[in-house]
């Protein structure tokens, strides 16, 4: 895992995290899907189970949906910005 990744495994919100429900995980794929993986997989090793696309989606069902359902059961949301994310926020400005 990259270094920019390293969680102690005893961080302040891990608690949170694991009983506010799912996390939702955010990213821009273009340029995010890598370390979205890597930080999903390492807040899986520490116990907190994340809403991430790549395992959540069905394949055949909307995935619009599908997301919205995901959004609205989680009371913590991670946005992981990358340059792409950016450049979508600041086109709808």
């Amino acid at each position: 895992m990259s270094k920019r990744l390293l969680i102690g495994s005893k961080v302040p919100w891990r608690n949170m995290m694991t009983e506010s429900g799912t996390p939702f995980l955010s990213y821009a794929r273009i340029d995010g899907a890598k370390i979205g993986d890597e930080l999903h997989r390492h807040l899986e090793s520490l116990g907190v189970s994340v809403w991430f696309d790549a395992i959540a989606i069905t394949p055949g069902k909307s995935q619009a949906l599908q997301m919205d359902k995901g959004l609205q059961k989680a009371r913590v949301g991670i946005a992981l910005l990358t340059p792409a994310s950016r450049r979508a926020i600041l086109d709808r400005a």
